[in-house]
């Protein structure tokens, strides 16, 4: 294989119930995966920490408990059904034959990591977004150019910088705080012109802005549609109807409510920018 010299033509970024058929044609070569909790899939059940969800009842709507953490498939999941790609398997848990192997994608997100180093860390081991990028290299040295150029990356990151960081003594509240809301809300002000810049140094690259934060408080806001008021809590019995919950337990959300956001970035205009997924993918 080529090493690649180029920038990916593709790239996707998301910060932040209709059914949409999976695609059974392959619209994008491999998804990489980079994030937090919202999108490990497996990779903290090999590191020592208390971020892992690797037991019952996570999983169960899924195969089990593999270390997601939510009670089925992730938004990171759901993207690489609507590419027509197998679920990207967590970097952790493949054997060095098998990460040479797999070029279908490969997730390296770590529950609890933050953008910054430190964050996370008083939870235990994680993967901070520097690492994960480090070991995406590994990965990136055999494959080619033309192979990166088309493939989708997907970046979720930066609640833990808040959540377990700078905010980490003032959740004793309510879990909906104004204040930190406010904190989310300019960071969010801000990081458009942050993806314009980066755009604009690595042409042939598209990043794309997934607006979630208000369509999360929009499902939060409706209880017609979801009940935000009945958390489902580790090692508890599960809610009846987790399709009528926006959270899974106390911080992430149920696989509804993934399967919501996923298919709107998937498909949808106005929130994503400047195009969704699947017109990404087929640019």
């Amino acid at each position: 294989m080529k090493k690649a010299t180029t920038p990916p033509h593709l790239l996707l970024v998301f910060i932040g119930l209709i059914f949409l058929p999976i695609s059974t044609c392959q619209l994008a070569p491999a998804v990489y995966v980079f994030g937090d909790s919202l999108s490990d899939s497996g990779n903290n059940n090999a590191l020592q920490t208390q971020a892992k969800a690797n037991y019952a009842p996570y999983g169960f709507d899924f195969s089990g408990p593999t270390g997601r953490f939510t009670n089925g498939r992730t938004f990171a999941d759901i993207i690489a059904q609507l590419l027509g790609l197998p679920f990207a398997p967590p970097y952790m848990g493949l054997s060095a034959g098998q990460r040479s192997t797999t070029t279908t994608g490969i997730n390296y997100a770590s529950g609890s990591a933050g953008i910054l180093t430190e964050t996370g860390t008083a939870l235990g081991r994680c993967i901070s977004l520097k690492e994960q990028v480090d070991l995406f290299k590994e990965t990136q040295g055999r494959l080619s150019a033309d192979h990166l150029s088309k493939a989708i990356f997907q970046i979720s990151i930066g609640s833990n910088d808040y959540f377990n960081n700078y905010l980490s003594s003032q959740y004793n509240s309510s879990p909906c705080s104004n204040k930190v809301n406010g904190l989310v809300s300019l960071f969010n002000a801000k990081l458009p012109s942050l993806l314009n810049q980066l755009q604009s140094r690595n042409l042939g690259s598209v990043f794309v802005h997934n607006k979630i934060f208000d369509s999360t408080v929009a499902l939060i806001n409706d209880p017609a549609k979801f009940a935000p008021g009945s958390l489902c809590l580790a090692n508890t019995q599960p809610c009846g109807d987790r399709r009528l919950n926006v959270f899974w337990d106390s911080i992430h959300p149920t696989e509804a409510v993934s399967y919501t956001m996923a298919v709107g970035c998937f498909n949808s205009t106005g929130q994503r920018m400047p195009v969704n997924v699947q017109q990404l993918a087929s640019a």
